[in-house]
């Protein structure tokens, strides 16, 4: 089931970049049509969207992460979560003040989530070393209760 939904959001995550631009049509038109399309297997022209805002949800990330993949991987996040709401939003015309909130929270969470990442490496080398070395783990004493 959930390579259904996979595939389902991957074929409308393709509608995005398939066609070619359309002019003159604001932010808001183009996801109408987009959220009216992205079942369907016909495609429709709403590459505008990832053409006007992609640069701004790539810097974006770039910025808070730092690191290359990571960036691209919530820029890719960023546009999976459009394509999975793009029924729901209402924007008028321009796409781009949700984006860059939508693009900021990812890019957030992957840097707090990065952290733990790395913290939980490090503990588990110095324990693996540990182990290696013959040395027994080190547990934390307990302190003094509050209150004594």
């Amino acid at each position: 089931m959930a390579s259904r939904s996979s595939w389902s959001a991957s074929r409308c995550l393709r509608v995005l970049f398939d066609a070619g631009a359309v002019a003159g049509l604001t932010d808001g038109q183009l996801l109408e049509r987009f959220a009216a399309r992205c079942g369907e297997s016909a495609s429709w022209p709403s590459r505008p969207l990832v053409q006007r805002h992609g640069p701004m949800v790539l810097r974006v990330c770039r910025a808070t992460l730092g690191d290359e993949h990571e960036a691209e991987d919530a820029f890719q996040a960023t546009f999976l979560i459009l394509a999975r709401k793009a029924g729901s939003l209402w924007v008028g015309d321009s796409l781009g003040p949700w984006l860059y909130r939508v693009s900021s929270r990812i890019a957030v969470r992957t840097t707090i989530a990065s952290g733990h990442r790395k913290v939980a490496e490090r503990q588990m080398a110095k324990r693996a070393s540990d182990r290696f070395s013959g040395e027994e783990p080190k547990r934390p004493r307990a302190g003094p209760l509050r209150g004594d």
